[in-house]
């Protein structure tokens, strides 16, 4: 049925090309590159917002714990209110970004209220995670020990910002949410935990959102739980259509 709907639906037919994967928490159930042969599993790219999952991830195994800093960050509450990546290049760090004036504004107003902006990953990774000055090689590098994946190669930052910075595939990615399935990361246990509301025509606590239904937001991730059209499922999708998604039971990605 996921097959029919990805070659016929109306609204599949206008995106294609793309690459359609189903797995479980321990196997691949259906894969196939939809509309012709563009896109596969090991074809890499950008993940754009798809790399916040991938980052929280990475910042909790390195922490080991979900402190004040986290749970403000991770879930857009940090007061940070701008969202730019075109700027930051792979030679720059975090930081040297920041003092540029990259993802660096701050709003006392917004500070504790959900506002979707790369500044609010940017400066934990300076402040909490201690990463400013990384390179991207170095980046890549720490983050791949830390996801504890076979094909670590195929994820990289290709630009020092934590909230969208990432290249990768659907090889790495698919490993990735199994292993947040099968418990094997401390973000493990936050799937879908804390939300905040995200949408200000919902709540007085929300100032943007990027997504236009009424989604609730968790550490790195939506919950895709709008009243009229949600399904309570979790995702991260990446501005290039890069859209990982996992099931509301948290048994199948």
């Amino acid at each position: 049925a996921a097959l029919t709907t990805a070659r016929q639906n109306k609204n599949c037919i206008v995106i294609q090309p793309f690459y359609l994967e189903i797995g479980s928490k321990n196997d691949l159930i259906i894969s196939e590159s939809i509309g012709g042969n563009s896109y596969s599993r090991s074809s890499k790219v950008y993940l754009a917002s798809a790399t916040k999952w991938i980052w929280v991830a990475y910042a909790l195994e390195k922490l080991g714990v979900v402190g004040p800093d986290e749970d403000s960050a991770f879930r857009m509450l940090k007061g940070y209110t701008s969202m730019e990546r075109g700027t930051c290049f792979p030679a720059d760090t975090i930081q040297s970004c920041f003092d540029k004036g990259i993802n660096s504004e701050y709003n006392e107003n917004h500070d504790g209220v959900f506002h979707y902006a790369s500044g609010n990953f940017q400066f934990h990774a300076i402040d909490s995670l201690g990463v400013g000055d990384l390179t991207v090689n170095e980046l890549t590098d720490d983050i791949n020990v830390y996801l504890k994946t076979s094909s670590d190669s195929n994820f990289s930052m290709a630009v020092p910002v934590p909230a969208g910075g990432g290249y990768g595939n659907a090889i790495m990615y698919s490993e990735f949410l199994k292993n947040l399935l099968n418990d094997k990361y401390v973000l493990s246990s936050y799937i879908g935990l804390n939300t905040v509301c995200t949408n200000p025509d919902s709540c007085d606590e929300a100032s943007y959102s990027v997504i236009p239904e009424k989604w609730h937001y968790s550490y790195g991730h939506w919950v895709e739980d709008d009243p009229d059209v949600g399904d309570g499922s979790f995702s991260s999708p990446g501005w290039f259509g890069f859209y990982p998604w996992i099931h509301a039971n948290k048994t199948e990605y």
